[in-house]
């Protein structure tokens, strides 16, 4: 929550910021995103693990954050670099062991099509592979992490403000497949799981 209240401060002032500045924030002429060289975004990225994974069945996860820089290599064609951070809270150590937190971090390399763009709408078609790793924290011994890779899909709709400002929001379908050793019998629950996260947050045009 306190995370969520301070983006809202964040893009909150830099509206105040812009709604003093913007010669033109009346009025956002069409142009197309080919003419520029890129985007960066930066936003929240809510959680929503797979039922029958551990993620789901033993952790209270919190929100976390994204950011991504994409460019140009052809009309329409974007590519660039993603990451993504969120945490959880053990609520069944039982489950998965005598540690208390996990960060989720993931690395990646994306790449998108950009699909529609009709006025201040656009649509932009995006996947990508990438490393993630788990770590896990401990109160009094050592931390440790499970590692592995990463494939997601994660098309993206934005509404321009400016030029080269827009508001965003992602549907986020990613498959984590991890390096786990554990019991045959439990071994799907711990090494792969499944999300259908939402982000959403503000994206500038370079």
């Amino acid at each position: 929550m306190r995370l969520l209240i301070r983006l809202f401060l964040t893009c909150l002032s830099i509206f105040s910021f812009l709604n003093l500045q913007a010669q033109d924030s009346t009025e956002v002429q069409k142009e197309s995103f080919f003419n520029r060289k890129g985007m960066i975004a930066i936003g929240f990225y809510k959680i929503n693990a797979s039922e029958e994974s551990y993620v789901n069945k033993a952790y209270d996860l919190g929100e976390g954050y994204e950011v991504s820089a994409l460019g140009y290599i052809a009309p329409h064609v974007v590519l660039g670099a993603r990451i993504s951070v969120f945490r959880g809270s053990v609520t069944d150590p039982t489950f998965v062991g005598n540690y208390y937190v996990t960060q989720f971090n993931l690395t990646g390399a994306q790449v998108g099509y950009h699909f529609f763009e009709e006025k201040r709408i656009q649509i932009i078609l995006q996947g990508g592979l990438g490393w993630v790793n788990y770590r896990h924290a401990k109160a009094k011994a050592k931390d440790f992490k499970d590692s592995g890779f990463s494939y997601y899909l994660n098309p993206q709709l934005s509404f321009s403000i400016f030029k080269w400002l827009a508001l965003y929001g992602t549907l986020d379908l990613r498959y984590d497949k991890l390096k786990v050793q554990t019991a045959a019998e439990i071994q799907d629950a711990f090494d792969q799981v499944t999300y259908l996260n939402t982000s959403f947050g503000v994206r500038f045009k370079l």
